[in-house]
C-alpha cells in the first residue's frame, strides 16, 4: 500500500467496517431504529475482496479458533480477532477526529499490510462496497451478499445525488402576478446577498405564482420511475413543491403530507389508507435506489448490493439490514432519509442541471427542481 495514502471519511469507514465485521465474525441485524435485535446474528463465513492495486484477489476467512485467515495467491498471514478489536477501536478513535475532507491515517498501515492491502468498492457505478458470505442459520447454506456501507460517524451519504437526470420540470403558472419570473426567481437581493434556491422558489409563489408539473427531464430516471411505479413522478413532483414551500425536510414527514392531498386521486375507503398507498411506493424507490438503481443507467430490477445495508453508527458500532429483514430495511429507509436542495449555480460538471432559474421554452416559463435525497444526521 502507498505509505499516507488518502481517503475521505467515507471510503476510510468502509475500511473500518471490513475490520470490525472482521473483528467480529458475525454481522447484527438492526430493527428499524438502528437497535440490535436481542440474541440475532448472522455468521460470518468469508469476504473476497481485491487488493488495492486490483492486481491480486484475497480471502479473509473466519476460522474456529476465533482467528481470521488472510489468503491470496502469494502468501497466508493469520491475524487473531482480539488484535483485530483492538485495532479497529483505535482506527475508529482516529478517522473521527482526524479533520478535512480526505486526509492519511500512517497509524493503521501495518494493520493493512497484514490484510494484503484490501480495497473496498472497485466502481462507482455499483452499489454494493463489499461482498460477504454469511451463513444462513435457516437453511445451513452459504450466501454470497453484496452490502452498501453507510456511515453515521461523518457526513451523512446521499441515497439519491443531484443530477441532470434528477431535474423535475415544472410549469410556471401566473395567478395573479406582481413581479414577473424573472424578479422573482432573482439569485442576489439589493444588498448583493445570495439567495438560495428554496428562498425564490418561495417568492415566485408570494408573487401569486403557481408549479404545475410536466414531466421528468431526465429519460433514464423517468423510465426508471415508471418502471417502478407509473404514480412515483408525480408523487415525487408534489413532495418536491412542499419541500421547497417548507421548513420541513423529514422525507417521511413529506410524504405523508403529500398523501393527505392525494394528487394522484387514489380512491379507498378512509384516509389513513390512501397514506398507505403513498407510503408504499416511495419506500419501493428508495429499496431500488438503495439495492441497484441509479437514475443514469436503465433499471431492470436486478439488485447490485443484494445484501443489504451495513451501517457504521456514530460510536463505531456496526448494524445491517439484511433483505432476510424486509419490513426493517424499509422503515429504516423511510424514516432516515430527507430531502436537500443541492447547489443551484453549479459550475463546470454540475452546470448542467442548473435549477430553481428562469427558463423560457417556445415563449413558455418553466422552473427545474432539483431532487436530492439524503441520510440524516
Amino acid at each position: 500500500m502507498a505509505k499516507n495514502k488518502t481517503k475521505n471519511a467515507g471510503e476510510w469507514a468502509e475500511l473500518y467496517a471490513l475490520i470490525k465485521i472482521l473483528a467480529d465474525g458475525k454481522l447484527f441485524p438492526a430493527d428499524g431504529e438502528q437497535n440490535i435485535i436481542e440474541g440475532s446474528y448472522y455468521p460470518v463465513v468469508s469476504i473476497p475482496m481485491q487488493n488495492d492495486d486490483n492486481s491480486s484477489p484475497i480471502e479473509f476467512r473466519v476460522e474456529s479458533d476465533k482467528t481470521i485467515l488472510v489468503k491470496s495467491p502469494d502468501k497466508t498471514n493469520i491475524i487473531t480477532m482480539k488484535e483485530l478489536h483492538t485495532e479497529a477501536s483505535n482506527f475508529f478513535k482516529i478517522i473521527s477526529s482526524r479533520k478535512g475532507r480526505s486526509f492519511s491515517v500512517p497509524e493503521i498501515e501495518p494493520l493493512l499490510d497484514k490484510l494484503q492491502n484490501p480495497t473496498t468498492k472497485q466502481s462507482s457505478d455499483k452499489k454494493a462496497d463489499i461482498h460477504i458470505c454469511l451463513h444462513d442459520i435457516n437453511t445451513g447454506q452459504t450466501v454470497n451478499s453484496g452490502f452498501s456501507i453507510k456511515s453515521r460517524h461523518s457526513k451523512p451519504a446521499t441515497l439519491l445525488n443531484a443530477s441532470k437526470q434528477t431535474l423535475f420540470r415544472y410549469r410556471v403558472v401566473d395567478k395573479n402576478s406582481s413581479k414577473s419570473v424573472k424578479e422573482s426567481l432573482a439569485t442576489y437581493d439589493v444588498n448583493k446577498e445570495k439567495i438560495g434556491s428554496k428562498t425564490r422558489v418561495q417568492n415566485l409563489n408570494k408573487n401569486g405564482y403557481d408549479l404545475e408539473f410536466e414531466y421528468v427531464v431526465g429519460e433514464s430516471f423517468s423510465e426508471n420511475l415508471t418502471l417502478i411505479d407509473s404514480s412515483l413522478a408525480l408523487i415525487l413532483s408534489e413532495c418536491l413543491k412542499f419541500y421547497m414551500n417548507s421548513n420541513k425536510t423529514s422525507l417521511s414527514y413529506i410524504v405523508e403530507e403529500v398523501a393527505k392531498k392525494n394528487p394522484c386521486g387514489f380512491k379507498a375507503r378512509d384516509s389513513e389508507r390512501i397514506k398507505d398507498f403513498y407510503i408504499y411506493k416511495v419506500k419501493r424507490l428508495l429499496i431500488d435506489a438503495a439495492l441497484g438503481m441509479m437514475p443514469s443507467k436503465p433499471w431492470k430490477g436486478q439488485f447490485d448490493a443484494s445484501g443489504g445495508y451495513i451501517i457504521v453508527k456514530e460510536a463505531g458500532d456496526i448494524v445491517c439490514y439484511h433483505i432476510f429483514s424486509w419490513n426493517a430495511f424499509q422503515d429504516y429507509l423511510f424514516n432516515n432519509l430527507k430531502f436537500e436542495a443541492p447547489s443551484s449555480t453549479g459550475k463546470g460538471s454540475k452546470s448542467s442541471f442548473n435549477y430553481a432559474l428562469p427558463l423560457e421554452i417556445k415563449g413558455i416559463q418553466y422552473m427545474d427542481i432539483c431532487l436530492q435525497i439524503r441520510f440524516k444526521k
